[in-house]
């Protein structure tokens, strides 16, 4: 069984998946909140069995806005950055564990230009904020990734997708 963990996006990219799968997503949950609360949302261990594959996909929302909120209180960009993905692995080890389990962490996926958005929806005026430049998004969404991919690199049961996988 493929188990889904993430906010919105992981229920939009997986959403008409092929193969077995369960949707434990749950929207506007931020990596963040899950290195700062040590807790992967809607994660319980006892039902994963041991051929099972765990899928992880936060940090759209910390890359639109979080991040570049925290710059604006005066934090330093890389220091946010390093923090909020040691963080984020930090829970993955304590909450999963090392029980041979397949891990797949999915890559942030590449940040939304804000007028393509208001183009589509219309001027934000609700809790859908983008804090920030479009291009210091992209900027924070690579080094997010990047870290990413390091911190999986170090640990060898996860496997890090760079790619959006949406199915017809």
């Amino acid at each position: 069984m493929l188990y889904i963990y993430g906010d919105s996006h992981a229920r939009i990219s997986f959403k008409n998946l092929k193969l077995p799968y369960r949707d434990c997503s749950e929207s506007s949950i931020t990596m963040f909140r899950i290195g700062r609360d040590n807790i992967i949302i809607n994660f319980n261990k006892n039902e994963i069995k041991q051929n099972d594959v765990l899928v992880l996909v936060y940090g759209e929302v910390d890359c639109r806005c979080h991040i570049q909120r925290q710059i604006n209180a005066g934090n330093a960009e890389d220091d946010i950055i390093k923090e909020l993905v040691n963080n984020y692995f930090k829970t993955i080890k304590n909450n999963i564990g090392d029980d041979n389990l397949k891990i797949i962490i999915v890559g942030v996926i590449p940040p939304t230009k804000q007028i393509d958005y208001e183009t589509l929806h219309g001027p934000i005026r609700h809790e859908f904020p983008f804090i920030g430049t479009d291009e210091a998004r992209v900027r924070y969404t690579n080094k997010v990734n990047i870290l990413l991919e390091e911190m999986s690199n170090k640990i060898t049961i996860f496997i890090l997708i760079h790619i959006l996988i949406i199915q017809d």
